[in-house]
């Protein structure tokens, strides 16, 4: 995003610049181009005046020498003093109307002028007004850019918060069924030891059932050979005895 801002600042930048040195290369050139025809015109004003003046006063010269002659003294030319009072007035008239005929083009000149300086500020106007919207466009163009940049970081947050969300849910569930199998493992495993327990207890008791058994049925024997031994000890019970004697024997036999 910093990239990308600074890219749009760098465009923005360029062609403020760029703006400026046409504006100013433009300015430049229409007063080159606006100076140049004043001269022009002064000078050409200048040139015609003093044309006309000294082609006056050689065709008066020359009109003068065919009418009347040139001294010979002098050089000057010789005239009655009537004609030269004449040629005087009209050369006074002549000067007037080349004055107001020359006053007339300064007034144009000076309407062109005008007219020149009332364009070049229409046209700095319409410069201006120009460059104001483009400074406007430009300042519409980045602010749509900015945001469009900020909601594409907006979203890309929220992505993020999405993803950081998920990934907490997985680890938590991970968590819950990791410890879901360790009980069940631990309860099984529980189980298991509280059966083989329950087999070693019963197997206990049935081994101390067997050996009390095996002792009962031992002492049982040996008060059976006990009694027997007594009554054989007995004066003549013997034969009598004898068939019993050799049944508690197989008895005996049998319960070992």
């Amino acid at each position: 995003m910093a990239a990308y801002d600074d890219l749009n600042t760098k465009r923005i930048f360029t062609v403020g610049i760029l703006s400026i040195v046409v504006t100013a290369v433009t300015a430049l050139a229409v007063q080159v181009v606006y100076y140049s025809l004043v001269s022009w015109h002064e000078v050409d004003l200048a040139e015609k005046s003093s044309y006309r003046r000294q082609n006056k006063v050689l065709a008066d010269q020359a009109d003068q020498i065919s009418q009347y002659g040139i001294d010979d003294e002098t050089g000057n030319v010789t005239i009655p003093v009537s004609e030269a009072m004449q040629l005087i007035v009209a050369n006074n008239s002549d000067d007037k109307l080349a004055a107001d005929k020359l006053k007339a083009e300064q007034e144009q000149f000076a309407k062109d002028r005008a007219a020149m300086e009332k364009a070049k500020e229409a046209e700095a106007k319409k410069k201006a007004e120009a460059k104001k919207a483009a400074d406007a466009k430009a300042a519409a163009m980045k602010a749509e850019e900015d945001k469009k940049a900020a909601a594409e970081k907006k979203k890309a947050e929220e992505a993020k918060k999405a993803e950081e969300a998920k990934k907490a849910a997985e680890e938590k569930m991970a968590a819950e069924k990791k410890a879901a199998d360790e009980k069940a493992a631990a309860e099984k495993k529980a189980a298991e030891q509280k059966k083989a327990d329950e087999l070693m207890e019963k197997k206990a008791a049935d081994e101390k059932a067997a050996k009390e058994k095996a002792e009962q049925e031992k002492k049982e024997a040996a008060e059976k050979k006990a009694e027997k031994k007594s009554e054989e000890d007995k004066p003549g019970e013997a034969d009598n005895d004898a068939s019993e004697t050799e049944g508690d024997k197989e008895e005996v036999k049998d319960d070992a």
